[in-house]
């Protein structure tokens, strides 16, 4: 993947397009041990009829992706506010919503 401003493209030959109806999901083994399977986004090429899958862990818009701290890293009254702010905030109903994917921290342990 590479960023192009609208210049480059133009002295590049090159056109933008729309995935628009070349993305699908199939479901992709991540352990031969387990035999866990994880969803991945599928590009088909048009021009050459292959189906590309992502890797597993690389199928999610980063820009729609929650970030959250290593809460044992910060100091226990800090986390607690975090945590406290976390679950009253747009964050987790996304979560909630199923637009957030992944873990949730909804809570600290008491200081020991």
């Amino acid at each position: 993947m590479e960023v192009c401003i609208k210049q480059n493209l133009k002295d590049r030959g090159l056109t933008v397009e729309s995935s628009k109806g070349k993305i699908s999901w199939r479901d992709e083994l991540v352990s031969k041990n387990t035999g866990e399977l994880k969803p991945v986004a599928v590009y088909h090429d048009p021009l050459t009829g292959m189906d590309i899958p992502t890797d597993v862990g690389f199928s999610y818009n980063p820009g729609k992706a929650a970030w959250f701290p290593d809460l044992d890293k910060y100091p226990y009254e800090i986390a607690k506010k975090w945590i406290e702010g976390g679950l009253t905030g747009p964050d987790f109903k996304a979560f909630l919503e199923g637009k957030l994917k992944g873990n949730f921290p909804v809570a600290v342990l008491d200081e020991e």
